[in-house]
This record gives C-alpha cells, sequence and structure tokens, in this order.
C-alpha cells in the first residue's frame, strides 16, 4: 500500500495558455497565461512579466511555453531596448497564481519601471522596456504545514537539476536576443550620426560659415539592453 502524503502537490504546468494577457489584475484575468503585460498608466509605467516552467528533472515542461515567450520577448526588444531580469523561486513556491513570490516579483518590476522612466527622463534618452521572466518549478512539493519542512533536501536535490538543464536554455536564447537588439540599436545609431554629419557644409567658403554655427550636439547615448538574474 502507498503512503500518502497529507497535502501533495501535483508536478503539473501551471501556464497552459500562452496568448499574451493585459490587465492590471493579472491575480484575476490572467491565472493560465505565460505572457503578462501590465498596462501604463497614469501613475505606473508598464512592464512585461513572463513564466516559464520546468519540471522535476530541470527540463522544460512544453517547449512551445519558452519558444513562445522568447518570440513575444523578441516583438519587444525590435521596437526598443529593454531591461530584462530572470527570477528563479526557491524552496515552498511555484509559478502557481497566488504565489508570494510571483506577488513580490510584479512589485519589483513595477518600481523597476518607475525607476527606469525616471531615470530617462533625467537623462533624455528613451526608457528600456522593464521585462520580467519567472522561472517556475515544484519548489512546493507538500502543501500540509508540518510535512513540507521534510522535503528541504529532495527539492534542493531538484532545484540542482533545474539550475543545471533548462535554465541553462533559456538564459542563452535570452542572450541571443539581446544581443541581436544590441547590433541592431549600433547600426541605428551609427546611421543616424552619418546624416547628421553629412549635412555639415563643405568648401572654403563654407567652412568660413560653418565656423560661425554651433557644431551639431551630439545625441544622449543610450544605455542599450540588458540582462539580471537572481536565484
Amino acid at each position: 500500500m502507498a503512503l500518502r502524503v497529507p497535502g501533495f502537490t501535483p508536478l503539473v504546468q501551471y501556464r497552459t495558455d500562452y496568448d499574451p494577457c493585459v490587465s492590471a489584475d493579472p491575480r484575476r484575468d490572467c491565472v493560465h497565461r505565460a505572457i503578462q503585460e501590465w498596462p501604463a498608466g497614469a501613475d505606473t509605467p508598464g512592464f512585461l512579466l513572463t513564466l516559464v516552467e520546468l519540471d522535476d528533472q530541470g527540463q522544460l515542461f512544453d517547449r512551445g511555453q519558452l519558444d513562445a515567450v522568447l518570440a513575444h520577448i523578441g516583438h519587444v526588444s525590435a521596437r526598443q531596448d529593454f531591461l530584462a531580469v530572470v527570477f528563479v523561486h526557491g524552496w515552498k513556491h511555484n509559478a502557481q497564481e497566488g504565489d508570494d513570490n510571483l506577488d513580490h516579483f510584479r512589485q519589483v518590476l513595477a518600481r523597476l519601471a518607475a525607476t527606469e522612466q525616471a531615470l530617462s527622463a533625467a537623462q533624455g534618452v528613451a526608457a528600456r522596456k522593464v521585462i520580467g521572466l519567472f522561472l517556475g518549478w515544484r519548489g512546493l512539493s507538500v502543501s500540509a504545514p508540518l510535512a513540507v519542512e521534510l522535503t528541504f533536501w529532495d527539492r534542493k536535490n531538484t532545484a540542482q537539476k533545474v539550475g543545471h538543464g533548462g535554465v541553462t536554455e533559456v538564459l542563452s536564447r535570452l542572450e541571443v536576443i539581446r544581443r541581436a537588439r544590441t547590433a541592431a540599436a549600433s547600426s541605428s545609431s551609427a546611421t543616424a550620426s552619418a546624416a547628421r554629419w553629412s549635412t555639415r557644409p563643405s568648401g572654403r567658403s563654407s567652412r568660413r560659415a560653418s565656423s560661425r554655427r554651433a557644431r551639431p550636439v551630439p545625441a544622449p547615448t543610450p544605455r542599450g539592453s540588458a540582462i539580471s538574474w537572481c536565484w
């Protein structure tokens, strides 16, 4: 007879819908969505939250989920620089809606988006899009208050598999998107700079005229796209 553990948490994928969800109340509207867009409001800048889930072997639950998330991030990065934060939760947590690690991550993204907007206004450059990537795994395998404390070593072994498994692929593919955005932004900046300087007058008479004109002021340098991650 198999021993039943009270409050056992099944190994399931929580984010099964890969269509973007735009809502300021994701706990109500985006329960199963892997792509969540927090709209910009009068007091709060918008940000993007995405979720990718891994199983107990550290592998992707569904490669289609990762493909959809990265495709959306790639679409966003084609329009503007971005600041991506990758977060891997720990023991006693998962990617289910209502998990307090997920709620706190949303709050961090909101504050980061506000900071990014303030810095951009002060420096006179376009704000970067704040993107959060929440990596979920079954850190909570038992929900019973006392029994959950006995799962530490088992979940630690799983966490090590997660760290050496699908997480590596996620970070590698995200870095490819960042490099592509950086290359595109550099090319666009070089083209714009060349266009500004090509309008300068040439010839002896023009030199005298141009000497009396103010030289073009270089445009502020964008901070560029970046990725940060925490475990």
